[in-house]
């Protein structure tokens, strides 16, 4: 088993690097999780979601594809697949695994809510400090929601901590190993919905009984922002 340690840090600050880099033309998604609790609050249409999560699935697999020719000759690296989060570590319990990546994910998904609510903020913007700060948290996030599946829970790795459809999707594919894929699909959109339902209600301080509605109804929600009266400010 590769370094559990060095693979969730890493992984964060790749993560990090890669929201900065792509936050000013996309919102830097790159988890099909992300782009659901986005377009659950109606933060970007259902096509443009679509389009995010097919372009997530073709850079994962284009990514597998050339890591596995990379790494053809290491044996082990390629015949590791939970290493990639594509299959649950075979001393693993399948229930527990999907309840850990849920775990995780749920609160990846919050990390991700916090620091994307136009609430907490003046107006959205990938401009300055704030953008730095947002992707360094969320980047950040993945580590304790890898160690959730990896290491805290009886201190042995249960499921490797995917959190991302499209990153064990990728690999599935290149390599042709299916068994227990489904889990890291499902799991982290679990997660997200319970983390999303969460959010709104619970820890949002300007959900109304009307915005409620609206949210139910799958109507435009008015964002409480544009009202000078209720921004917060950060100052």
């Amino acid at each position: 088993m590769a370094n559990t340690n060095a693979t969730a840090i890493s992984g964060a600050f790749n993560l990090a690097f890669a929201i900065w880099l792509a936050g000013p033309i996309s919102g830097g998604h790159v988890n099909p999780i992300v782009t659901f609790l986005m377009a659950a609050q109606r933060k970007i249409s259902l096509l443009l979601a679509l389009a995010y999560i097919i372009s997530q699935v073709v850079g994962s697999i284009i990514g597998s594809l050339i890591g596995r020719a990379i790494l053809t000759g290491d044996s082990n690296v390629v015949k590791d697949d939970s290493i990639v989060g594509m299959t649950v570590v075979i001393t693993s319990n399948l229930t527990v695994a999907f309840f850990v990546e849920t775990a995780a994910a749920f609160y990846f998904s919050l990390v991700v809510l916090s620091v994307t609510d136009a609430l907490r903020k003046q107006k959205p913007s990938w401009d300055g400090s704030r953008a730095a700060i947002a992707a360094l948290f969320i980047g950040l996030a993945t580590i304790p929601s890898t160690a959730i599946c990896v290491r805290v829970i009886c201190h042995t790795n249960i499921s490797s901590g995917s959190l991302n459809p499209a990153r064990s999707l990728g690999p599935a594919i290149a390599n042709g190993n299916y068994n227990d894929l489904w889990i890291f699909i499902v799991a982290p959109f679990v997660g997200a919905l319970v983390a999303l339902l969460v959010y709104s209600f619970a820890l949002d301080a300007f959900m109304t009984r009307d915005r409620i509605k609206e949210y139910f109804a799958c109507r435009p929600i008015d964002d409480p922002s544009d009202d000078e009266s209720s921004q917060r400010s950060l100052e």
